[in-house]
């Protein structure tokens, strides 16, 4: 059985939602510059770091839903190094999200899309 408390759980369920969110923003704002302005010299680096962000979101979201899940399913208990990964990538969860919302904010700012 999982060696989690419901704090840690709720902490990491909210991480992803956040991730999710970041994603929807992420995405919404690749698609208005390519719309808007299209796929030229002057926004293929942002369309290209929005892209990265996605590939990050993604992999964060998954990492910690596919550890979380296995702690869930260890029996009887655990593995200590296996919760020790689970910790480490929550952890991560929120710093990819960080730097991504600055990422985000930045390039909107940047193609007036606030």
């Amino acid at each position: 059985m999982a060696n989690l408390s419901d704090e840690t759980l709720l902490v990491a369920l909210f991480r992803q939602g956040r991730l999710l969110k970041l994603l929807d923003e992420v995405t919404k704002a690749d698609m208005t510059i390519y719309e808007r302005f299209g796929e030229t010299e002057s926004t293929i680096t942002a369309l290209t770091q929005l892209q990265n962000s996605r590939e990050r979101l993604t992999n964060s979201y998954t990492r910690v839903g596919t550890l979380l899940q296995r702690v869930h399913e260890s029996q009887p208990q655990a593995d200590a190094s296996l919760l020790e990964l689970f910790y480490r990538s929550v952890a991560e969860a929120l710093s990819t999200a960080d730097a991504i919302e600055a990422t985000v904010k930045e390039t909107k700012r940047d193609w007036d899309l606030l």
